[in-house]
């Protein structure tokens, strides 16, 4: 009884890893979605690269890559396959299998074109994937819950209102691009400046008031908004959106002028407490170590907000007859009521 405990746990170990490590995976039996390519581009200011995108568009990678042609690979149990390699192209051909034990699966492609490639597929308890390299690039795939395209498309229809929230962020700030002696420039609002020449690559992007959004293949001079950054190689990167209609800053907030209490009993009769999102209470002390003089308290339920209200509004205030200095420890009492 005890060798077969040992021997029944010993095969649920084996299985417990297999889970874990990898199985055979046949792979017409999933879709797939590009986690990971890599893929040549010829960039606005005429320099080509090999860069490796994430296949989710983002604000750094607004098309993911994928700006000429979805990646999408499909394996269909008849044997045939079809593959967009993210050039526009949309290739098509036949696979075989060879499963390696219960490790994994290995495939290879055959295209129409005579062109191939091989690559492996495999489950694990966490994920299903798929990877292969073509034409010396690298593709990495997961599964996928419905067509590539599909899945392509909804995350692009995100991407306008995506990059509008982020106009004047820490990703996406005011620049101008100008042209001098050959050389496009860009200066940022802060003051970075970048040339645009071909030691970093530029990608621009034209974001129009019915939300299409375009890469374009040259630099225009003019307002923008930029992100400058590195790419995985290292290269310096500026990635370029042209806005229409171009935002106008936003007014710089100002705070109002201080009063005394005296000076704004007429603002605080009118006041109701539902009118208040907020009030920053502030008690400062006069004559203590630095360090020990200010604590701040903010107020925002609406009982006690009333409450608040109605104390200011039932303060006694008698005129002082004399100068008074704040010789000793004194208590200063500050309120910030916001209204919105």
């Amino acid at each position: 009884m005890a060798k077969l405990r040992i021997l029944l746990l010993t095969l649920l170990s084996f299985i417990f890893i297999l889970a874990l490590t990898g199985c055979r995976c046949n792979p017409s039996g999933h879709k797939w979605y590009v986690e990971r390519f890599e893929i040549s581009t010829i960039y606005a200011n005429g320099v080509e690269e090999v860069e490796v995108h994430d296949g989710i568009p983002d604000i750094d990678d607004p098309f993911g890559g994928m700006e000429r042609g979805v990646v999408d690979i499909q394996f269909f149990k008849d044997g045939k396959v079809t593959f967009k390699p993210g050039t526009g192209e949309v290739l098509a051909g036949t696979y075989t299998l060879k499963h390696n034990g219960l490790a994994d699966t290995d495939f290879t492609v055959m295209l129409n074109n005579g062109e191939s490639f091989s690559g492996t597929s495999a489950e694990s308890l966490y994920d299903i994937y798929l990877a292969f390299s073509f034409r010396g690039m690298s593709y990495a795939f997961a599964e996928a819950y419905r067509n590539a395209g599909e899945i392509f498309q909804e995350y692009m229809s995100y991407m306008p209102d995506h990059i509008r929230r982020h106009i004047d962020s820490e990703y996406l700030k005011r620049a101008t691009i100008s042209y001098n002696n050959g050389t496009y420039s860009l200066a940022e609002k802060s003051g970075d400046t970048v040339l645009l020449d071909d030691s970093t690559i530029v990608k621009c992007v034209r974001l129009d008031d019915e939300d299409n959004m375009i890469m374009l293949d040259s630099i225009e001079e003019g307002r923008c908004f930029s992100r400058i950054k590195k790419n995985r190689n290292g290269k310096g990167s500026v990635l370029i959106y042209y806005i229409e209609s171009y935002p106008e800053e936003p007014p710089k907030p100002t705070e109002p002028q201080p009063l005394k209490l005296h000076e704004c009993e007429r603002q605080l009769a009118g006041l109701k407490a539902e009118d208040i999102t907020e009030i920053k209470f502030t008690k400062e002390f006069t004559n203590l170590p630095q360090g020990y003089t200010r604590h701040h308290q903010y107020i925002t339920d609406a009982t006690e907000i009333k409450s608040v209200l109605d104390l200011l509004n039932n303060v006694e205030l008698t005129e002082a007859s004399g100068r008074f200095e704040a010789t000793e420890k004194v208590t200063k009492l500050t309120l910030h009521i916001y209204t919105g």
